[in-house]
């Protein structure tokens, strides 16, 4: 699905019930995310940083 998936990073994914409020709560509060939440064929996800820089994806 991916084509770049070779030169992807392993990921820590979080999954949640709404992604939409989820993404709200965390935006609200000042994490670092990469974006609007993308619709994808298996799920809709957001990509955030922690305060290190070390980046992290929800799936709703």
């Amino acid at each position: 699905m991916m084509q770049d998936w070779n030169e992807k990073k392993p990921s820590i994914v979080f999954e949640c019930e709404d992604i939409n409020e989820t993404y709200e709560m965390l935006k609200a509060n000042g994490v670092s995310l990469a974006g609007e939440p993308k619709k994808m064929e298996w799920g809709t996800f957001v990509q955030f940083n922690d305060e290190d820089g070390n980046e992290f994806v929800l799936k709703g």
